[in-house]
């Protein structure tokens, strides 16, 4: 277990947020003399060395006494809460839902017995009426904290947008490329359909073009042959005249 929360300590450091103004104005406060003193410390620091692989055994392991640790807490305070209620309960999470119910109803009602001062939190005295006076001192600090976090932000802000600002125009730039080149795609497409259906159609109609001149054509062969037919038969009777003319004239 302790190899466990070695690991945990230094792959998952907890740093403090140096953008919380209550946490800057706590290391504002701790610098002077205190920052040489660092800076000489880390120069003769070693560097830290990376801890074992861990087996999945003990990870398994960690995990069933972490269940473990938690079935008797759970069971305890199942106890305690039976013994004090006169309520059983069989579920974990009901048993955790009036575990936090009891911790928030205790907290307020410690809390009641609280005022706010420029030091902080105190415990009030009994009989001491300050009610408004605690209230304006907390407003007060809570508006002070919050002017600081939005003078901050508006800082971080105006940083972002500096420093996005490039990032913002190409962003739009291929948006805009991105919809007009999906405009034109959408465009194609349906011209692919349309254009598909008038050569189907235009395929059809070729069909129907041919066959109706093949009927054309047959039917001029037909007529072409008839009058041919009786071309040669008006020639036969010109000659035949032209005979009987001549042979007539003889005589």
């Amino acid at each position: 277990m302790t190899t466990l929360i070695s690991h945990d300590a230094y792959a998952h450091p907890v740093q403090p947020d140096k953008k919380d103004p209550i946490v800057a104005s706590l290391m504002s406060e701790g610098k002077g003399k205190k920052d040489k003193k660092d800076k000489k410390r880390k120069q003769t620091m070693e560097p830290e060395t990376h801890l074992d692989f861990i087996p999945e055994e003990s990870l398994e392991a960690a995990n069933q006494l972490l269940e473990d640790e938690l079935k008797a807490v759970l069971q305890e305070k199942r106890e305690l809460l039976s013994s004090a209620t006169g309520k059983y309960y069989e579920n974990d999470s009901d048993v955790l839902d009036a575990v936090a119910a009891d911790t928030v109803q205790a907290a307020s009602g410690s809390a009641s017995q609280l005022s706010f001062s420029n030091n902080g939190w105190e415990q009030g005295v009994e009989g001491d009426d300050r009610t408004a006076e605690t209230l304006y001192a907390e407003y007060k600090a809570i508006q002070n904290a919050t002017n600081a976090v939005a003078k901050s932000c508006s800082k971080l802000e105006q940083k972002l947008v500096i420093q996005t600002g490039g990032y913002n125009q190409r962003s739009q730039s291929l948006i805009d490329s991105s919809m007009q080149s999906f405009a034109m795609l959408q465009h194609s497409k349906i011209e692919a359909v349309v254009y598909s259906r008038l050569r189907s159609h235009e395929i059809k109609g070729a069909q129907l073009r041919i066959e109706s001149l093949r009927d054309e054509i047959e039917r001029l062969e037909e007529e072409e042959t008839k009058k041919q037919k009786r071309y040669g038969e008006l020639v036969h009777t010109k000659n035949r005249l032209q005979l009987k003319i001549r042979s007539q004239e003889k005589k």
